[in-house]
């Protein structure tokens, strides 16, 4: 694995050449672990990141780490770190489980790190959509899932008139998403922070960090429900509806050829 010898056993390091052929889209990062026994574990790190809007709760970010069900062994190792663009914040993070169980709670200024620490499948919180009625294979195939937030302490992350003013600024035009996990929400000039987790890279596929829009993602199934309910017709109307608009766009451009004639 081309162990730099100069490193002291145990010590992580980004290997550059490596990193260079696996910079994903999504910001992973790979690096190794050198030690004097091997094989030295392959390490990936993903990242999420947000600006910071001040809010009631004095809440900094809500992310969601999930896991695979069929994750062998049934437990990832996973290390967390919470930097703010602040470093004089004061922070507390929590990570919580099966039933709202608390798994850690750490406190920090500007930075807050958790080591390493073992999630197992056992005491995750199961996805909602998973029924009693459900075979083997189907519940094998969701997800369980750790909860966390990072939140303000002793109101000490008080923002400038710029900072308000470019976060007024976010909240009408925010910053274009793309594709790239965590690569979103951050507008240059404002509060901002970054999250990053670090896991081996046997279990990337099974291991994501990503950011906790349950409440958001169920508001919305609610509504679609109650749209069905109310008029369970309407996306057979929308679709005609299109359908007579473009037809109509069509004999405006003379390019409509009638129906059945090519």
């Amino acid at each position: 694995r081309n162990i730099d010898e100069n490193k002291a056993p145990g010590e992580f390091k980004v290997k550059e050449e490596i990193e260079k052929r696996n910079l994903a889209l999504n910001g992973e990062r790979w690096g190794y672990c050198s030690g004097q026994k091997g094989p030295n574990p392959t390490l990936v790190m993903t990242n999420i990141t947000g600006n910071f809007f001040p809010n009631a709760e004095a809440r900094i970010c809500k992310f969601m780490i999930s896991i695979n069900r069929g994750i062998l062994p049934p437990a990832a190792l996973i290390t967390l770190c919470f930097n703010a663009s602040r470093p004089s914040v004061k922070m507390r993070m929590e990570l919580k489980g099966k039933d709202g169980k608390m798994v850690q709670e750490l406190f920090g200024i500007g930075t807050c790190l958790l080591p390493a620490t073992y999630l197992t499948v056992e005491d995750a919180a199961c996805d909602d959509r998973v029924t009693p009625f459900d075979d083997e294979q189907t519940k094998s195939e969701q997800d369980v899932f750790y909860t966390g937030q990072v939140t303000i302490m002793e109101n000490s992350w008080p923002l400038t008139q710029k900072e308000y003013n470019v976060l007024e600024q976010v909240r009408h035009d925010p910053p274009n998403e793309d594709n790239k996990r965590g690569a979103k929400r951050v507008a240059e000039g404002a509060p901002n922070w970054k999250l990053v987790m670090v896991v081996e890279n046997e279990q990337r596929n099974h291991v994501v960090l990503g950011f906790d829009n349950r409440y958001a993602e169920g508001f919305k199934k609610m509504k679609e429900k109650m749209w069905d309910y109310i008029d369970p017709n309407r996306l057979e109307r929308g679709k005609r509806l299109r359908e007579d608009f473009l037809i109509q766009l069509m004999i405006e451009r003379g390019e409509y050829m009638g129906e059945g004639e090519e």
